[in-house]
């Protein structure tokens, strides 16, 4: 989410902070089939601003401790930002590889 959120000009017309508030606002026509923990999870999203955060580092290590707390088995979630520090060109040329080939697919899947 992070690399996206970096990156969302390349990918998006729409402002960023435009797309969350559309986002936070929509009102999803299929809103009864979600369980009332997604619903719950939502609301706890909009009103800390999650999506948003997620663009900074700040945001990620907050993400991944938090993950990291509430996976019931040992993990190194909460390494995630050093470890993302560490391997972060070699992320982000994977993520433009998949992106680039995410928009043509999408694209074709479009004019379907």
């Amino acid at each position: 989410m992070r690399l996206l959120a970096k990156n969302w000009t390349k990918y998006n017309e729409k402002l960023l902070n435009l797309f969350f508030l559309e986002f936070q606002n929509y009102e999803d026509e299929f809103a009864s089939a979600f369980s009332e923990s997604f619903h719950q999870l939502r609301k706890v999203m909009d009103e800390h601003n999650w999506l948003s955060n997620y663009q900074s580092l700040d945001g990620l290590d907050f993400a991944c401790k938090g993950l990291s707390n509430r996976i019931s088995f040992d993990n190194e979630l909460h390494r995630g930002v050093s470890v993302f520090l560490k391997y972060e060109s070699q992320i982000e040329k994977v993520f433009f590889q998949y992106m680039q080939e995410a928009v043509i697919k999408f694209k074709i899947k479009l004019k379907d």
